[in-house]
């Protein structure tokens, strides 16, 4: 496995995922997951998915790891803020 190497002009960024996972003999699937993100690692956690299929499970992954290897707008490029 490589090693993560961090590029200077890129700033930081960081999310935790954390996935609950149990049998459930009541759900339709036998199987149940929650899902708690922070989404940029420094905010609070927060319930995004509760979910009774591995597909849903993965998607909530997909798109937590979309998130944080999404390129950074570069500075300057955001909206001028108003004066």
């Amino acid at each position: 496995m490589r090693q993560p190497t961090a590029s200077p002009q890129a700033p930081d960024r960081a999310a935790l995922l954390v996935v609950r996972a149990w049998r459930e003999a009541g759900s339709a699937t036998g199987f149940r997951a929650r899902v708690t993100q922070v989404p940029d690692a420094s905010g609070t956690a927060e319930t995004v998915a509760v979910v009774e299929s591995a597909e849903a499970l993965h998607e909530a992954v997909r798109a937590l790891v979309e998130h944080v290897s999404r390129p950074a707008d570069p500075p300057g490029d955001g909206p001028t803020p108003a004066r």
